[in-house]
């Protein structure tokens, strides 16, 4: 329900570690899930899609991590691998996530199952 915790944490071996915690005493779960992602140590950032909180996890490959129907659903996503990346919002994209590359920034809109269209940003640009 609505006072369901979720812990997600990246892992320097290139996995991610799911949890759920109890709001009340703080009490992390006895069998959290693992699940590897890439080569690179994984990196987790909370963003906003289609109005719920989600997880965007950043190792060898973009990952998101959604939450519905009392599931929880990871998806890869269809894009080069990102440096950092967080939520974004604009007239043009209702919400989005911006991203860097090594230098070159990213602006992205993410689709229902974690497909993705890059709306600005090639490797040609430059930040």
């Amino acid at each position: 329900g609505a006072s369901e915790l979720t812990m997600t944490v990246g892992l320097e071996d290139g996995s991610a570690l799911r949890a759920n915690v109890d709001p009340i005493t703080g009490a992390i779960s006895t069998s959290p899930s693992r699940r590897f992602l890439g080569a690179r140590p994984v990196s987790v950032s909370r963003v906003t899609l289609d109005g719920s909180p989600s997880t965007l996890l950043l190792s060898s490959r973009p990952w998101i991590g959604r939450n519905g129907n009392g599931r929880h659903s990871m998806a890869p996503m269809s894009y080069a691998p990102l440096d950092h990346g967080c939520s974004f919002s604009n007239e043009a994209v209702r919400e989005g996530i911006v991203a860097t590359s090594g230098t070159t920034l990213r602006i992205l809109s993410v689709g229902e199952n974690g497909g993705n269209n890059a709306l600005l940003g090639n490797d040609d640009d430059e930040a």
